[in-house]
């Protein structure tokens, strides 16, 4: 979605969030919107809380009717205050009490949100301590016979995480205390000598937590403290008396009682700058935005466009990866829990639009944010502005459902697989692992140009979260693999140049699958080897010409995969083998070359474009076997008398 490409977005954030009290008020909602997104890349994640915080910045942002964010706003009756907005402005005000008690409460919620996001900073850097992955999910009696029978409190990284995120921890203490818990768990069950290195790993990850994990939770619970001091002060210094009593800025009554009900319930939102209730309040339930045709700006109108600074903040790809694991967590592990389809769930359209918006950055900051759409979040097709007319979010929610059934496919291969629970009834049952097994090729097919750049990125991250340690294993991989290939193959057809550049995907696959080391079985290997040659040889490109692969990030990662499984030894790929397939790679990327004759070797002298980095995984290679070895490789491949140079062969370390 951009990645590398977009990084002047996060300069634009870091600008407003620097000197965000040095611009004009007009940017003030745009700073905001800097803001809660800087929150949710500090944090890791995105809540449901920091989804409604950005939906109403962009709502003041688009100018979207002020009565659409009334109903958007909590402990709000939108229809008393559209059409009783007189009345409302001469009722009493309430007593100055319940004003404080309200303080009070939003004080308590915001500690706890203080809380929560420390306690989510500490989570993140336990998982990266624990390379293992020991402690992230719960020990089960299934899983090692007769546990709870010593450890009578069973705790794990992910329990703890889910407990933070309901809000489960009063205090920074009670998260130390089930940290602890869980290390000394793990010490009194592994006891005597075969437990020894649990122990040890136990030990060292507290010691770890204790002397650096659990310091900067307690800074960052400090920071977080001090920023809404801070952010209070200027609250309250924004609000007018009236306003700090009855919670409204009278102003926007007058209007509307002298201009009468209609113009109350049309009314630009610019009325909400000195409320800061309607993009603060997390307690708002999501309510994915409305539909917005393009709306041109006044050719006197001085300054940058708004909308044009706020879609080139949610292109900031730490943003963007976020939400697309948002995105997927919501289908992976909400949706089939409840077991709804994902039509009726209102984060991942909200989600969606937030991508969209993001995708079309570009165009928009190139009309100078003259024209914009905001997607409609059902499946009404409303015609984009491009010139495709094509309805790409439309196209995103009806391939929702598939989403979650290729989550749901990848889940029970997991689980029919040996050592699954439901492997004795996929082994009596073979019809079970037929359905399972069934694709929907066709479908994947027929999505939109500009909504499958979309769809493969959730589709890839959901290939490398599958890889990461303790949500997959190496038998399941043999049925998980094909199946998301498959549909690789269908969003990549048209688009096939951008896919094999994609070099952090390919190296993202090629570390998942190494964490298996030698677990990996030979035919899981042999079925990764043959798919990254098809990709090499350029199969399945639309049109006349291949697309070339000799200098791609694909040709570069798969001889570094080769390289990094020789040295696990030959269990896992004898030299023999290693030769031979960087022999094939090397012949499937020459068919793709405009004169394949000898390309390989051409490529090796002129040493052009982006080939160094090609070469210098050969050149490892090639310095890792026996001399006599090397230089046949070098003769089949036409490049005899060649100097090898792995002087930067430090590219990956």
């Amino acid at each position: 979605l951009g990645g590398e490409r977009y990084l002047h977005c996060c300069l634009l954030s870091d600008i407003l969030l620097t000197f965000g009290s040095c611009v004009p008020k007009s940017y003030e909602h745009v700073c905001r919107l800097a803001r809660v997104i800087d929150e949710c890349v500090n944090s890791g994640t995105i809540e449901e809380g920091s989804i409604v915080q950005i939906q109403n910045c962009l709502r003041i942002v688009f100018e979207i009717p002020t009565a659409a964010v009334v109903d958007s706003t909590p402990h709000t009756n939108s229809s008393t205050f559209a059409s009783n907005s007189a009345l409302t402005f001469v009722k009493k005000p309430p007593p100055p009490q319940l004003h404080g008690t309200v303080a009070a409460v939003n004080s308590t919620s915001a500690t706890n949100e203080s809380l929560q996001k420390a306690i989510s900073k500490a989570i993140v850097l336990m998982k990266l301590d624990d390379r293992e992955a020991i402690f992230l999910n719960p020990v089960t009696d299934e899983n090692v016979p007769g546990y709870s029978d010593v450890i009578h409190e069973p705790m794990c990284v992910r329990m703890m995480e889910e407990k933070a995120a309901k809000g489960g921890y009063t205090e920074l203490a009670e998260f130390e205390r089930d940290v602890k818990l869980m290390f000394q768990n793990c010490i009194t069950y592994n006891n005597g000598k075969d437990g020894q290195w649990f122990r040890s790993e136990a030990r060292r990850q507290h010691k770890a937590f204790k002397d650096s994990t659990l310091k900067k939770a307690k800074e960052e619970l400090k920071n977080q403290q001090r920023m809404n001091v801070i952010e209070t002060r200027s609250a309250e210094k924004r609000k007018s008396p009236a306003a700090s009593i009855l919670g409204y800025s009278p102003a926007s009554t007058v209007s509307s009682a002298v201009g009468g009900v209609d113009k109350q319930v049309v009314a630009r939102p610019a009325v909400l700058v000195s409320q800061s209730q309607p993009y603060d309040s997390k307690d708002a339930t999501i309510e994915p935005l409305p539909f917005i045709k393009s709306k041109k700006r006044k050719k006197d109108q001085d300054g940058l466009s708004m909308p044009a600074v706020a879609t080139m903040i949610l292109a900031d790809p730490f943003f963007i990866r976020l939400l697309l694991n948002k995105l997927y967590r919501q289908l992976h592990e909400t949706l089939p829990s409840q077991k709804k389809i994902p039509c009726g769930d209102k984060i991942l359209p909200s989600v969606l639009q937030l991508l969209i918006l993001a995708q079309r950055s570009s165009q928009i900051c190139a009309s100078r944010g003259k024209r914009y759409v905001v997607p409609d979040p059902g499946f009404v097709e409303n015609l984009s502005l491009d010139d495709q007319g094509d309805s790409s979010f439309s196209s995103l929610r009806k391939f929702m459902p598939l989403l979650t059934k290729l989550v749901v496919d990848a889940e029970l291969d997991r689980r029919f697989a040996h050592g699954g629970d439901l492997h004795d009834v996929a082994t009596q049952a073979s019809v079970m692992m037929a359905v399972a097994q069934s694709g929907s090729d066709e479908f994947w097919r027929k999505t939109s140009p500009s909504s499958n750049v979309i769809l493969r990125a959730v589709v890839q991250g959901a290939l490398v979260y599958i890889l990461q340690p303790g949500n997959s294993n190496e038998i399941a991989l043999k049925a998980q693999l094909p199946r998301f290939v498959g549909v690789l193959e269908n969003l990549a057809r048209n688009h096939r140049e951008d896919f094999f550049d994609d070099r952090p995907f390919f190296l993202s696959i090629a570390h998942g699958l190494l964490r298996f080391k030698t677990r990996l079985p030979h035919a899981t290997r042999d079925l990764v080897v043959r798919q990254w040659l098809e990709w090499l040889r350029g199969s399945h490109s639309v049109g006349k010409e291949r697309v070339r692969t000799m200098t791609c990030p694909l040709h570069e990662i798969f001889v570094y995969l080769l390289n990094e499984w020789s040295k696990l030894g030959n269990a896992v790929m004898p030299r023999d083998k290693l030769l031979g397939l960087a022999e094939e790679a090397g012949k499937a990327a020459e068919l793709c070359e405009p004169d394949p004759i000898n390309a390989f070797g051409k490529a090796w002298v002129k040493n052009e474009e982006r080939f160094p980095a090609v070469k210098l995984q050969y050149e490892k290679m090639l310095l890792g076997v026996p001399e006599d070895r090397a230089s046949t490789w070098k003769q089949k491949m036409g490049i005899e008398g060649s100097n090898l140079d792995a002087s930067n062969s430090t590219m990956f370390d």
